[in-house]
């Protein structure tokens, strides 16, 4: 194979890499946000909640009823996001993506870099012939 094939090939290659790190760059920030962007939601949703059950408490007094319905209502605080089966999952499906993108970015640069170092060597061969040609086509002058 001549130097420019593997040259083309170690191109071929980075790109590869580029696109595989282009890609796991756009999942990362949807990762960091399952946490992030429900965590305010639902501590307000808690907020929200405790303020109820207390001014039920102070509204209502001395009923056992409204009391431990009151108690029932404030245990029933809302988890964060990736207590949520289906979310854990979807979060978990992500990582595994990105780690793989990750992984296939890292075999696309060794390729490249292994397709480069085999251009090089054939570009010193192409040029060590160019050399025997000239020497020998000059010792028949």
């Amino acid at each position: 194979m001549s130097s420019g094939s593997w040259y083309r090939r170690a191109g071929e290659e980075r790109d590869k890499a580029r696109l595989y790190a282009k890609q796991k760059k756009e999942l990362e920030p949807i990762v960091q946000s399952f946490s992030g962007s429900f965590s305010s939601v639902i501590q307000s949703i808690n907020s929200n909640v405790s303020k109820v059950v207390q001014e039920l408490k102070e509204g209502i007094r001395k009923n056992t009823a409204v009391t431990s319905n009151s108690e029932a209502v404030g245990e029933g605080n809302e988890f964060e996001a990736l207590s949520d089966a289906k979310m854990s999952n979807c979060c978990s499906s992500l990582k595994a993506e990105i780690n793989d993108l990750e992984r296939k970015r890292q075999e696309a640069e060794r390729r490249a870099d292994e397709y480069q170092r085999y251009g090089d060597e054939e570009l010193e061969r192409e040029r060590q012939e160019r050399l025997r040609r000239i020497r020998e086509s000059l010792s028949k002058a």
